[in-house]
């Protein structure tokens, strides 16, 4: 299975986040490709990871513009969406669903990590790459 791992990141550790999953999702024999949102040219993979870092209380632009930008393209593949940020679950699903908007039914996965500004808890990263896992075994349950 081929997926895509698109981030943004204004100090780093959405981009770390971005990694762990894109390597935990490797572990499993899937071929992954790690790019920020910028970068990205082609989207041929059956899933996409979409990942932001929360400040000012809303994804970064340059990711809420990437998903308005190729919705139509991203509603033709399963979706996991996350965001890193200071708040708790409560607001970081409010963040979540900005990023979804419109995508909801395509959307296989969604969490929220905290994170603090550049820092990232080493000791989050088995938390992140469980949901990687759990997410790539989701999506290739599905297709059984």
């Amino acid at each position: 299975m081929k997926v895509h791992v698109i981030y943004d990141t204004k100090r780093g550790a959405t981009e770390r986040v971005a990694g762990w999953i894109g390597n935990a999702m490797k572990e499993m024999g899937a071929e992954v490709e790690v790019k920020r949102a910028g970068d990205v040219k082609e989207i041929d993979g059956e899933l996409v990871v979409i990942g932001s870092p929360v400040y000012w209380e809303r994804p970064l632009r340059s990711v809420r513009d990437f998903v308005k930008s190729r919705k139509e393209e991203l509603a033709r593949k399963k979706l996991a969406f996350f965001v890193v940020c200071m708040a708790g679950e409560f607001a970081g699903k409010r963040y979540l669903k900005s990023l979804m908007d419109g995508l909801e039914d395509m959307t296989v996965a969604r969490c929220v990590f905290r994170g603090w500004l550049w820092r990232v808890v080493s000791h989050k990263r088995e938390r992140v790459e469980k949901w990687a896992r759990d997410v790539l075994k989701g999506v290739k349950k599905r297709e059984v």
